[in-house]
């Protein structure tokens, strides 16, 4: 045996290549055992260009490849490799047999089961590999009982069983894992063969299990076995296992200084280390006058999240041919899994009824792989995606209905109207009635197929069934990585189809969806490609053994590497070290030790992490940078570190200005004015203009709880039913306890809106209400009337009544409409009522304090809204009624608790008071108005007014501003376009100064 230990610096594949005898060009008489596949590559390309022709390479393995050749010549075949899924299944058998299974009752069913028996096999196995006989483990029971809570002792009692019968089931079925296989050969090792091999050479390992180290051990008493390792910290411990005194071991940690050029990059988040990546590219390139990268050039991804940001902002630049992608990126964060995820959610919620719920169909429905499915006797994707958006449409029409069969979705006859209505005005489809025979075929192919599933083989080949129609039928093959994903899911797919599991069944088909997202999350989408061209992105684990002149690493963060807190044992750490099992503190030797070697084998290392109030920089970064720090004699640490900022411009832009055309202003003229359109006005005239002149809206989804509006509607409507009785007649106690018929019109109003079979929010929604309306009755109502005289009990006049007047303004007619909820007299009063299913009042309040007629600016901040005073002077004069007589209140219904308290005013009790305060909110209503239709005041955040004569200044002037009319009502002179000419200008707010909070139209507007 030959020791060859190597500098970082040295070039490994070199070294071996100078060790292996060969005949000509033939090197197949050479065994190369590395850590990882991929340094074979390099070491066959290297051997390439020294013989300077086509060569028979050396058998280059792996140290488990290794194993499982050895395995096969002693074996013959004569048992298989028990695959993971295989495994689990007779996991699983074991497990339900136990006396005491490992988690008690909470692994009881499969798809439970399932990731937690992975972890459990991976387990098995570093116990087998470890070589950790039952008995040690039993020996174990009173060191558990002692340290080990309760629980933990089950667990560990329980895996102790496991473990026999595991590996004892292995043998009487003739299969054998990687743990078996090793303890097979380590018994029977054919040295006798190996030794009249060519050279054997183990090269570039950091650790290794017990019957790992054994074989290693074993290979290395023959001659023609050379162990080549790189120096780096923690090496020293593989040494004393494998048997070298401490005073050899003691120089295997000593390595020669780096002449590694390090550079440190800070940013603020995940983007930000590929805006420095690709600005430090650049500068190379820029630098050497090149425009493509090369193969002495690597990225390491540890995190596999930050893979696409870098295809999309880095390597998109180059050609295919110009990188190579080699990793494992996890299939759970695919839009693959993702749409199996929508439509196994979908299949989850179906209610007893067999119907399903419509927010999950549509997400479904309109992912790209289902509504770019190309329309029969087409080659065209949009006629679907019209299709399914026609859909929606009628959906949102029937929203009340959230639940629906596929059968009702195919025939019902309002979608059948609205589908053939939109397909007969498209000239391309010849005959409407396909789109129907479309859905149905898209419905058959992919929801009705997993309606009913015999078994999980059956299941598996559901999906991989689906898998192709999609990849035949639409445009998923377009996208980008479809291939490898589908790749990597069917053959895990065959692979479950294929296993023991196969032919088990669930009792219900959420259990089939737990397993699949279980499987799924534990699969990883290879991206292989030729990785001895063009710039290399790798793994952390793919970089070992191998040497590049440029290293950039990203994500250097703690979470991610060494990122041990992440990691998932089911041994406690005390006796993995009393068993000689890997605990995390390995794995961060075994981090760190790879990480160096790369780096200090490079010229130069760019490393770039994250720091913000979620991440810190990793510990090898913060080692790194305290030893630059010591050597230097460098202070502080952040003159060290290159930080990436963004340029935030907060310059704030120019507010829209919208000039009124006289086609606007005609329109302006004839628009029916109420409460909310006003209200709009007084938040923000460019918010009014986008809502009520161009019609816009946000586009209405049906949502998964009821909206607060929809609410409102049902309760409204409820109480109007309810009161209906006792129109223009007084309120009595009997007739209001009467809560057999509330509960029927309650009942009667939600079926009418949901159907006759509530579930879901509605269901709750019916109870909630029932409760509330109950509550109001018994603490709003009643004490009222008890706190009136029987001569002033409340006389209902009208519900939900639509109050419509032409009010004349300064020579202008505008139309005001309101519809008063419940008008109602109280002795010789009036009171005009208005519900609200909300709880806040501060959105309708009127600060008299700070409203000023002659400071438009004003308007806005201190109105919350003009409701409640438009409906009373409007009440007062279509009723003719004198002002002082009428007053309003809104009734908070949303409260959490109901007492007369729920009964608001916006305006003063004082009579005379309330008079002067709706006098004034007419004359603004008014100038509101009259503001709104004129053509030189633009719908605008601010304008620029004219200053007219007095101490203060005043806005557009009016009748009404100058004297003391006691009507509301009287005319106003027009609000005059504001000249500038000779007059002294301000600006003027006429917009509330939050109004662009939650409005809907700030990307249009600019804000």
């Amino acid at each position: 045996m030959s020791l060859i230990l190597l500098e970082p610096t040295d070039d490994l594949l070199a070294v071996i290549a100078d060790r292996l005898v060969g005949e000509g060009a033939d090197f197949s008489a050479n065994i190369v055992i590395f850590p990882e596949h991929r340094p074979g590559h390099y070491l066959r390309r290297h051997l390439a260009r020294q013989v300077g022709r086509s060569l028979i390479p050396p058998q280059i393995f792996t140290l488990d490849d290794f194993v499982n050749q050895l395995y096969f010549e002693l074996k013959g075949g004569r048992d298989h490799y028990l695959n993971d899924l295989d495994a689990v299944a007779w996991l699983f058998e074991i497990h339900q047999r136990a006396a005491s299974p490992l988690g008690g009752a909470n692994f009881q069913t499969l798809d439970r089961f399932l990731p937690w028996g992975l972890k459990l096999l991976a387990e098995l196995e570093t116990l087998k590999k470890a070589a950790v006989p039952p008995e040690k483990i039993r020996e174990f029971d009173q060191l558990i009982d002692l340290n080990l809570s309760p629980y933990s002792q089950e667990h560990f009692y329980s895996l102790s069983y496991i473990y026999e019968e595991f590996y004892q089931l292995l043998e009487a079925r003739q299969a054998s894992t990687l743990g078996r296989r090793l303890e097979e050969v380590r018994s029977h090792f054919p040295l006798e063969r190996l030794g009249r091999q060519g050279r054997i050479v183990v090269a570039g390992f950091f650790s290794l299990l017990e019957l790992e180290r054994q074989i290693i051990q074993q290979l290395l008493q023959l001659e023609n076995c050379d162990l080549v390792l790189i120096k780096g910290k923690g090496l020293s411990e593989l040494g004393e296992k494998l048997g070298f005194s401490q005073e050899e071991v003691s120089a295997w940690e000593e390595v020669s200084p780096a002449a590694t050029k390090i550079e440190f990059y800070l940013s603020p988040d995940s983007h930000g280390q590929i805006f420095a990546l690709n600005r430090v590219l650049q500068e190379k390139f820029d630098r050497e006058g090149k425009s493509r990268p090369s193969e002495k050039q690597v990225i390491v991804l540890p995190a596999v999240e930050t893979l696409f940001p870098l295809y999309q902002f880095t390597l998109a630049r180059w050609s295919e041919k110009d990188f190579n992608i080699s990793l494992g990126y996890p299939l759970s964060r695919t839009p693959l899994y993702s749409f199996f995820d929508k439509l196994f959610e979908l299949l989850q919620n179906v209610d007893e009824a067999d119907r399903f719920y419509i927010p999950d169909y549509l997400r479904f429905v309109l992912h790209p792989y289902i509504k770019n499915i190309f329309f029969p006797q087409t080659e065209r994707t949009d006629l679907t995606r019209i299709m399914f958006h026609t859909l929606e449409e009628e959906f949102l029409q029937q929203k009340n209905r959230p639940f629906w069969r596929l059968e009702e979705i195919e025939s019902d006859p309002e979608v059948r109207q609205r589908l053939l209505a939109r397909f007969r005005d498209l000239p391309e489809v010849r005959e409407p009635l396909v789109c129907l025979e479309h859905l149905k075929h898209i419905h058959d192919q992919t929801i009705r197929t997993f309606l009913e599933i015999n078994s999980i083989g059956d299941f598996a080949q559901k999906i991989i069934s689906l898998i192709e129609f999609i990849y035949q039928a639409s445009t998923a093959a377009q996208h980008l990585f479809f291939h490898r994903y589908a790749e990597a899911m069917v053959s895990r797919l065959e692979d479950l189809a294929a296993s023991q599991l196969a032919p088990l069944r669930f009792d219900t088909r959420s259990g089939y969806f737990n397993l699949f997202r279980n499987l799924i999350a534990e699969t990883r989408v290879p991206f292989p490609g030729t990785p001895l061209r063009g710039l290399q992105v790798l793994g952390f684990w793919e970089t070992r053994c191998l040497r590049f002149d440029e290293v950039y690493f990203l994500d250097l963060n703690e979470d991610v590497l060494p990122g041990t807190s992440r990691i998932d044992f089911l041994i406690p750490f005390p006796l993995r070290q009393q068993l000689n099992l890997p605990t995390y503190e390995d794995i961060e030797k075994r981090t760190e030790y790879y990480f160096r070697v790369l780096l200090n084998g490079a010229r130069r290392a760019c490393l770039f992490f994250v720091e913000n109030s979620e991440k810190e920089k990793s510990r090898l970064v913060e080692k790194l940078i305290w030893e630059r720090q010591e050597k230097e004699k460098i202070p502080e640490a952040s003159s060290l570190l290159a930080s990436v900022r963004y340029q935030v411009e907060l310059k704030p832009r120019e507010p829209r200005v919208i000039p009124k055309t006289q086609e606007v202003v005609e329109f302006l003229r004839r628009h029916h004015y109420s409460a909310s359109s006003l209200d709009l006005y007084l938040k923000c005239p460019v918010r009014f203009y986008y809502a009520y002149v161009l019609n816009l809206q946000e586009k209405e989804e049906i949502a998964e709880a009821m909206e607060r509006k929809e609410i409102g509607t049902l309760v409204h409507e409820i109480l109007e039913e309810y009161f209906q009785p006792y129109l223009q007649q007084p309120l009595r106690r009997e007739g209001l306890l009467d809560f057999k018929r509330l509960e029927k019109v309650v009942e009667q109003v939600f079926q009418s809106t949901f159907g006759r079979s509530l579930s879901g929010s509605a269901l709750l929604m019916y109870h909630q209400v029932n409760r509330h309306l109950k509550d109001f009755i018994l603490h709003y109502q009643l004490p009222l009337l008890d706190k009136l005289p029987n001569q002033a009990a409340p006389v209902i006049l009208s519900l939900e009544k639509t109050l419509e007047l032409k009010q004349a303004v300064d020579g202008h007619e505008f139309r005001l409409v309101a519809r008063v909820d419940r008008l109602e007299k109280r002795g010789e009063n009036f009171y005009v009522l208005d519900y609200k299913t909300s709880a806040n009042e501060s959105y309708y309040r009127i600060n008299f304090k700070k409203l000023s007629f002659s400071e438009r600016s004003t308007w806005a901040e201190a109105i919350g809204s003009l409701q409640l005073p438009l409906y009373v002077l409007l009440t007062a004069q279509l009723h003719r009624l004198p002002l002082e007589r009428v007053e309003g209140r809104l009734l908070f219904l949303g409260k959490n608790r109901i007492t007369p308290d729920i009964e608001y005013s916006a305006l003063a009790e004082d009579k005379e008071e309330r008079l002067a305060q709706l006098e004034l909110m007419g004359r603004i209503i008014n100038e509101l108005l009259l503001e709104i239709i004129n053509p030189a005041l633009p719908f605008a955040e601010e304008v620029e007014l004219p200053v007219h004569g007095g101490a203060r200044g005043e806005g557009p002037p009016s009748a009404s501003s100058a004297g003391n009319e006691k009507s509301p009502y009287q005319s106003l002179p027009s609000s005059r376009p504001p000249s500038t000419g000779g007059l002294k200008t301000r600006r003027v707010r006429l917009a509330a100064k939050d109004a662009c909070r939650f409005c809907p139209f700030t990307d249009l507007c600019g804000r």
